[in-house]
Formats: C-alpha cells, sequence, structure tokens
C-alpha cells in the first residue's frame, strides 16, 4: 500500500473533486461540501481537502473548526473511491487529518466526528483508531465520536 497525502481543494483540482461523489448518493457529495466551506453552516471555518495517491484523486474529507478553540474540530465528508475502499486509504486519510489539524491548530486537544448508526464498517475503524463515542447523536441522527489528542 502507498501513503496518500491531503491537498487542500483549489482552482486546479476542484472539477475533478466534485465528481468524484457525483453518481453515489451514500455519501454527502464533494459540491455539498463545497458549498459548507463557503457558507460555513456550523463553525468558523471549513477546509476541504483531496485524497492523493501517486499523483491521482482518489478521495475527499474536510476538517470544520473554529480557529484557536481546543476542542471544536471536526473530520468529515470522508470519501474513497470504491476502486480504493478496504485498502487502508481511509485511515491514513484519517490519520493524515489529525496530522494537519495538530500542526496547523496546536492548541486542539480533541478530535471528533460523526457516524451513521448503521455504518458498522466505520464504527470499527475509528473505534481502532482510538475513538471514543460520546453516547449520543447530533440532529441528524449521527453517532459523535472524540479522540484526544493529548
Amino acid at each position: 500500500m502507498s501513503d496518500i497525502h491531503l491537498e487542500k481543494v483549489n482552482k486546479d483540482n476542484y472539477e475533478e473533486a466534485i465528481r468524484l461523489t457525483e453518481q453515489d448518493d451514500r455519501y454527502v457529495s464533494v459540491l455539498l461540501s463545497l458549498a459548507y466551506a463557503y457558507v460555513k453552516p456550523w463553525d468558523e471555518a471549513l477546509d476541504p481537502y483531496v485524497v492523493i495517491l501517486e499523483k491521482n484523486i482518489i478521495g475527499f474529507v474536510y476538517v470544520s473548526y473554529t480557529p484557536h478553540s481546543e476542542d471544536n474540530y471536526w473530520i468529515g465528508g470522508l470519501y474513497i473511491k470504491t476502486d480504493y475502499q478496504h485498502q487502508g486509504y481511509g485511515r491514513q486519510t484519517i490519520l493524515e487529518m489529525i496530522n494537519i489539524i495538530k500542526k496547523e491548530n496546536p492548541e486542539c486537544v480533541k478530535v471528533r466526528l460523526t457516524v451513521e448508526p448503521g455504518n458498522h464498517r466505520a464504527k470499527a475503524l475509528y473505534e481502532s483508531m482510538g475513538f471514543i463515542t460520546e453516547g449520543d447523536q447530533n440532529t441528524y441522527g449521527e453517532i459523535r465520536y472524540y479522540l484526544p489528542l493529548s
């Protein structure tokens, strides 16, 4: 398995990023996520990234956050192309996103994310990475998880 890296969505990659989820309505669309980045419905900032493997865009992820807060950093929109799923790229993407959060926001002590209740693979992945359920759901019915960084 090769390593991936994340790159912010920009004028050179946004069209390919948008095409990632056009044909798959099981995932939050990249286009909607890019709208979130502009509108910022939850927090003060939302940074979208493409997941790159050997110069090819294979996925998408974003972080929504309040700059300089200690625990308001949410990873969302994780999508890996079907041909690349179940090969560890989702795990690598989450780890890389955590590294970016820690580097750019050293005051952060907790990273959060949500999971659809029926997505048992995602739950198992996040729990294996040390994420802990908060025991409740958000207004969309998704289960909240957090990862302490200290």
